[in-house]
This record gives structure tokens, sequence and C-alpha cells, in this order.
């Protein structure tokens, strides 16, 4: 009788002898070598695209900004450059301190590109203001870079909006540039208020209400659809949080062009000399002869006045510029100013004084705008600040405090690279080692 033992011993003595295999080692190492590098491909894969999201959010993070306290003395850089357009906001930085200027500027994100407001800091660094709800391009920094104001709308109210980009405001808005907190008034009917300049004179901000009437009234209500009206002009103070409410007059009118006299407003207006405390009270100091341009400033004694004279008052104000002009104020406070015209290039802009010997001008030269240090006695100009080309029409708001404070050797903002392609990028990389992992193990199964 056979047993299994037996059979599966002949089947065995019956089998070909198996063949030589001499590189049978070394195709068993090339097979482990595959299966290894395919494992390394597809690792490799997954740390890149890790890596690449990672490093995707370094330009964010990559350079910290140093924030300032309340305290800390303002310095004007000698150059505002325009900054990356990935610079971080406020939202990612935190509060930086008191600002010495703001300009309007590309800002991306991922999903495009937009306009934002970029803020430089006493250290000359930048960083772009979080402001989710700001309307309109009016903003206002206050003299010492603390406080900024600006106008904001309300995505909850419809009626604000009315299918246009740039939504009427609910009210005006200030940010406390120190703590990072934001207090907001509300202001205005049921249409909102249209976005314009505001003033600062020390703490208190000085806001036009001007009230959009109702759409829907006609011509014979005597309102013309889109038409605003000024309401009322709100000074309030952030240190007390009082708020005062004036009747609108001639005078308030003109606070996009008011510059600050310690607590009071300075306003020009037809020809006479003003200054309005905060609870409305409005003084007459001296009259001033000659057509006017621009902003008018009192020096730091409070004893000289310069401003800007206009040498084309029936001109379209396409070309806004003109000659420095200074007098001393007269002891009578109904008297004339004697105003002197200073030598020199005529400025676009009058921004304040430096000192109680020099003002500071906004000029174009060769296409770029600089401001300029100008001595009114003896007409010499040295150059401040130079703006950046590649900010092309966007010109920087000021911290008047700052025109004081000693010149910075500012330092160029980093370059920071787009997130998006060092993402895509890394998934490029990602996508072909995992190509590579992938044609690796499938040549190891055929083999």
């Amino acid at each position: 009788m056979t047993t299994l033992r037996d059979r599966l011993a002949d089947l065995a003595e019956e089998a070909p002898y198996p063949p030589d295999a001499p590189d049978l080692w070394d195709r068993g190492r090339r097979y482990g070598r595959r299966r290894r590098a395919g494992v390394a491909a597809v690792a490799l894969a997954v740390v890149v695209a890790v890596a690449s999201g990672v490093l995707s959010l370094v330009p964010w993070q990559e350079v910290p900004v140093h924030p300032a306290s309340g305290e800390s003395g303002l310095r004007l850089p000698d150059r505002v450059y325009r900054p990356s357009p990935w610079t971080p906001g406020t939202d990612d930085t935190g509060p930086v301190g008191p600002l010495v200027a703001v300009v309007e500027t590309e800002r991306a994100s991922w999903t495009g590109y937009g306009s934002g407001l970029a803020a430089v800091s006493t250290e000359g660094e930048y960083v772009f203001l979080d402001l989710d709800d700001r309307t309109g391009d009016a903003v206002g920094l206050s003299a010492d870079g603390r406080w900024l104001a600006y106008w904001y709308t309300d995505p909850d109210r419809p009626e604000l909006s009315d299918g246009s980009d740039e939504p009427a405001a609910a009210g005006v808005a200030v940010l406390d540039t120190v703590t990072g907190e934001t207090e907001r008034r509300p202001l205005g009917g049921r249409h909102g208020v249209m976005p314009s300049g505001v003033a600062w004179a020390g703490s208190v901000l000085w806001a036009p209400e001007w009230q959009i009437n109702d759409p829907e009234q006609d011509d014979s209500d005597g309102v013309i659809e889109g038409h605003s009206t000024m309401e009322r002009v709100v000074a309030w103070d952030l240190l007390t949080g009082a708020q005062t409410d004036h009747d609108p007059t001639s005078v308030l009118t003109e606070l996009p062009s008011a510059t600050s006299a310690g607590d009071r407003l300075l306003i020009l207006r037809n020809g006479g000399i003003h200054l309005v405390g905060p609870d409305g009270r409005r003084e007459r100091i001296a009259r001033v002869s000659g057509q006017r341009a621009g902003t008018a400033a009192l020096d730091p004694t409070g004893s000289r006045l310069a401003d800007l004279g206009d040498t084309d008052p029936m001109g379209d104000g396409s070309d806004d510029v003109g000659p420095i002009r200074v007098g001393r104020l007269p002891a009578d406070p109904g008297g004339r100013v004697v105003l002197t015209t200073i030598d020199g290039p005529m400025v676009n802009e009058l921004v304040g004084w430096r000192n109680g010997r020099e003002v500071v001008a906004r000029r174009l030269v060769s296409g770029s705008t600089v401001y300029e240090a100008v001595d009114v006695e003896t007409g010499a100009r040295s150059t401040l600040l130079a703006v950046d080309p590649e900010l092309g029409s966007s010109v920087p708001q000021l911290a008047t405090d700052a025109l004081a404070a000693p010149v910075l050797d500012a330092p160029e903002p980093p370059s920071r690279q787009d997130p998006r392609l060092v993402l895509g990028a890394g998934l490029g990389v990602a996508v072909a080692l995992g190509a590579l992992g992938l044609l690796l193990w499938r040549r190891r199964v055929r083999a």
C-alpha cells in the first residue's frame, strides 16, 4: 500500500532539476532597492506636501513686528516704501503702537488682490490694518499717532449698500493703535452717512455728519437723488468719551483742511482765521489777504501763520500747487496778517511746522513725492522723507507730531513670496515624487 509520503517522494524524483540561477541574489537585492525607493518616494511626497503647506504660511510670520508702547517717541522715517502685498495684518501681529504714517496700497489675499491701508510703526516696520468694516477712503491719524479714525459700515443694514461697491457709513470708528481696541459711534439716518474728511485737535476727533437723504424722495420735495446734507458736526473726546454735537456752520464745513492748534482747530474761511474749541466756541484771531490754497498752520509758539498762495484761483484744481507764505499774527485779533512768499519752487501741500523756523511741505520732484523742511527765513530746503515711486499716486498721511521728531534711517520692508506659489510648487513636486513612487512600485510588481 502506497502512502502519501511515498507518492510525494516519487513526484519529487520525477520533477525537473531547477536551473542554475546565479543572479538570484542580485535580483532579490534589486527588488528590495526598488521597494525601498518606492516607499521613500511616497514618503518624501507626503513630507514635501506638508512642508509646502507650512512654508506657504511663513510670509505672515517670518519677520516679527515690534509693538511700541503709548509712551514711545515718534521718529520720522526718511523713506516710505511700498510694502509687499503679503505683509501681515494686525489680526496676525496684534497692535503695533503709535503710528508714524498710513498709506493706501495694494494688498493680497488667498483670493486675489485689492486695496489695503498700510501703517508705518515707530521702528519703520509695516503692517496692514485689518479694518474689516471700513468704507470710503477718508481716514484721520491723530497728531501723536495713537488713534486712527475711519468710517465704518454695517453689513446687516442692506439699505446702506444700495448695490454699490462702497456702501454708506453707519458711523465713525476710532482704532487705538496701542491697545488694538476699536470704538464706534453710530451716526446718520436710515440711509447712513457719506464718508468725508475728519480732523483731530489733541484727543478730540471732529467728524461731520453728511447724512444721505432718502433716495425715494424726488425733486418736488427739494431733495436731489443721492444728495447729502450736513446735519451736525460731532466733537468726540477719546480720552473722556464725551461727545458734543454742533450745529453745522460755514466754518465747520472746512474740516477737511483744518489743522490743530493745541486742543483747538485752526480753520480759514473767507479770509478769516478762526480757532474753534471742542465746545464749539469760535474765535477769529486775524484776517488774511489774497487767494489761498490748501492748508494753513500755526507755528509752535502760535505767533506765525504759514499757508499756500493760490496762483490760479479760477483753475479747475487739477494742478493744486502754490508758493509757501508766512506772516506774523497781529496783536489786534481783528487785524490782518501780512504774508510774505518764500522763494523757491511751489509745493502741493503744507503739512505743518517742524519747529519755530521750518515748515514741512510736500511736492513732486521728477514725478516722485518728497517731504521737505523749508526754512521760512532763508528759503533753504532739505529733504526729510521720500516716497517710494512704486506707491504711485498714494500719498502717506503723517502723524504731525512726527514732523518735529528725529529722522529714522528707515529699513526696507522684507520681500515676501506669494504663498500660493510656494504651495503650488510644493504640491507639484509632491505629485512628481508620488508618480515616481507609483512607477517603482509597478515595476516591482511586474518583476
